[in-house]
């Protein structure tokens, strides 16, 4: 009998250790304030004989302080092999960008609970990009050159700004220029030579860090004369003496 619950023991001893190949995983998302952060959740309890497994992963918000959030539990009990769970923050709409840190647990029969993995994960609150543009001037002739101003900014990061071509309902034909940049405010000047007469759009772009928000304001016309601007080269008036 002494040697029957010794070998019970050890049993439970082993089923409470944590698995050799159990892992989990949580990626967050990015979004714009007053969104409910959502996360999506990956487990492989690497084995464990159903009807054991996974049953629940504990979530704590490591911005606010290791602030316990929640308990989730899965309906369907316990979770033996690869399952994935999506998982929102019963708290609701965020406002600044939060770390989370996510801790799942298993249970097997005798000894209750083992770890199956930890993991930490962020959700990005996002600002809209703003952007500016500036030209040089509305009036060129071909073969001059001129330039744009292009300003972003975004509060929670910039990826790029840049120069667009666009036709006269303001829509991007092209893209003339770009800047990759990690900063919330930043400023670049490009600049553009015309081959033919007519009348030109452009906009400045401006993205945030997460690409989820594209700012573009348009430059207004620009008019391009045929010959240089305020010059018209007459032969007949060019002549000596005149």
């Amino acid at each position: 009998m002494k040697s029957l619950c010794s070998l019970l023991l050890c049993f439970g001893a082993l089923a409470a250790a944590p698995r050799a190949f159990a892992w989990a995983n949580a990626t967050g998302g990015a979004g714009p304030a007053g969104t409910t952060p959502v996360f999506a959740l990956e487990t492989n309890d690497g084995g464990a004989t159903a009807p054991y497994g996974f049953q629940f992963v504990d979530v704590w918000d490591v911005t606010a302080g290791w602030q316990f959030v929640d308990r989730y539990v899965p309906t369907g009990n316990f979770y033996p092999g690869y399952s994935t769970f999506t998982w929102s923050d019963p708290r609701g709409a965020s406002y600044s960008t939060h770390t989370y840190w996510f801790n799942f647990t298993g249970w097997s029969p005798g000894t209750s609970h083992y770890p199956v993995g930890t993991v930490y994960a962020d959700y990005t609150i996002t600002t809209p990009a703003s952007a500016t543009i500036a030209p040089s001037t509305t009036t060129v002739g071909v073969g001059e050159t001129m330039a744009f101003t292009v300003s972003g900014s975004s509060s929670s990061g910039l990826n790029s700004i840049g120069l667009e071509s666009a036709d006269a309902a303001g829509n991007a034909i092209a893209n003339l220029g770009a800047m990759g940049t990690g900063a919330t405010y930043a400023t670049q000047t490009f600049s553009w030579t015309p081959t033919a007469p007519g009348t030109y759009y452009f906009l400045g772009y401006a993205w945030n860090a997460s690409l989820t928000s594209l700012a573009r304001t348009p430059s207004g016309a620009i008019t391009v004369n045929a010959v240089a601007n305020g010059v018209r080269w007459d032969w007949l008036s060019s002549t000596l003496g005149s």
